[in-house]
C-alpha cells in the first residue's frame, strides 16, 4: 500500500514498488497483471498508476 503522508511521492513510491516486483517476481515476457489489479492493491487510481508506469519507461535503466 503507498502512504501519502510519509514524504515520499506517491509516484516515486509506485515507481519503487513496481520495480521491485517486477524483478522480483516475473521473468522476461511473462504477463504482468493489468493496472486495474496494481492500482486497486496498492491503492492508488489508474490515472496515477499510468502515469507512474510511463516514466518508467523513459527513466534510465540501472546496471
Amino acid at each position: 500500500m503507498i502512504n501519502q503522508g510519509n514524504g515520499v511521492a506517491v509516484c516515486k513510491q509506485v515507481q519503487r514498488h513496481l520495480g521491485y516486483e517486477i524483478r522480483l517476481l516475473h521473468r522476461p515476457r511473462d504477463a504482468l497483471p493489468a493496472e486495474v489489479i496494481h492500482a486497486e492493491r496498492l491503492g492508488v487510481n489508474r490515472h496515477t498508476l499510468r502515469c507512474d508506469t510511463r516514466s518508467m519507461d523513459s527513466s534510465p535503466k540501472a546496471g
